[in-house]
């Protein structure tokens, strides 16, 4: 949610994995018999009113090697940070 809330803003790029592609809300259906029903109702909205219904896709995907101490992610961003377009 933290991601979607800056997708669409000027001079914001996303950075690192797909996310996992949950869906954002579910709902509690009480059955006749007393039993609940929990079913996945809905996904989230960018503020362009883009749909997520999957998994969200970085603007850079940045390949994590597991073994190292080093954070890709932070550097990839840094990177872009540090240009002076930011394009």
């Amino acid at each position: 949610m933290t991601a979607i809330s800056f997708i669409g803003l000027p001079n914001v790029k996303v950075f690192g994995q797909p996310s996992a592609g949950y869906v954002t809300a579910n709902a509690t259906i009480h059955l006749s018999d007393g039993t609940q029903l929990n079913l996945a109702t809905s996904n989230v909205a960018d503020r362009t009113h883009k749909i997520y219904s999957d998994k969200i896709i970085p603007d850079v995907i940045v390949n994590i090697q597991t073994d190292s101490t080093i954070d890709e992610t932070l550097g990839a961003s840094k990177k872009w940070l540090l240009k002076t377009d930011n394009k």
